[in-house]
C-alpha cells in the first residue's frame, strides 16, 4: 500500500510537470483562453489530489515509522481498525450507490412505460367507419 501510495504521488507531480511543459510548448498564437481554462482545471486537480494524498500518506507512514524505530512492531489491533474503517467507507458507499441505481431504475421504468403508453395512443389512433369499412390513417404504413 505504501509503495502505491508514493507511485500516485510520483504520477500527480509528472502530471502537474506535464501540463505546464505542453502549455509552455504550444506556439503563442495557437493558445487560447480554453487552453488555458483545461490547464488550470488539470494542474489544480492533481495538486489538490496530491495535497489530499500526501496529508493522507503523511499520517498513515509516520506512526509506522516511529513504531519501527523503537524496534516495536505496528500492532495488529491499529491496522485492523484501519482495515475496519476502510470496509466500513466501502460498505457505505456501495449502500448509497444501490439505492441511487435502484431510485434511477424506477425512474426509467416509469419513463419507459410512459413512453410506451404516449406510443400506442399515437399510433393506435380511434379509426372511424367509412362506408362500412375501417378506414386507416394516411400516414400507415401497414397494408
Amino acid at each position: 500500500k505504501r509503495f502505491l501510495m508514493q507511485a500516485q504521488l510520483l504520477q500527480f507531480a509528472s502530471v502537474i510537470i506535464y501540463s505546464y511543459f505542453s502549455m509552455t510548448s504550444w506556439p503563442v498564437q495557437e493558445r487560447n483562453k480554453k487552453h488555458y481554462l483545461c490547464i488550470f482545471i488539470q494542474i489544480w486537480e492533481m495538486a489538490s489530489l496530491f495535497v489530499l494524498f500526501f496529508i493522507f500518506y503523511k499520517k498513515s507512514y509516520s506512526n509506522k515509522r516511529i513504531n519501527n524505530t523503537a524496534n516495536r512492531p505496528p500492532t495488529q489491533s491499529t491496522a485492523d481498525e484501519g482495515d475496519d474503517q476502510c470496509q466500513q467507507a466501502v460498505a457505505a458507499f456501495t449502500n448509497t450507490t444501490t439505492q441511487l441505481m435502484d431510485a434511477a431504475a424506477k425512474d426509467a421504468t416509469k419513463m419507459v412505460n410512459g413512453a410506451k403508453k404516449t406510443l400506442s395512443e399515437k399510433t393506435n389512433p380511434v379509426q372511424k367507419e367509412v362506408g362500412g369499412a375501417m378506414s386507416r390513417p394516411s400516414w400507415s404504413i401497414v397494408s
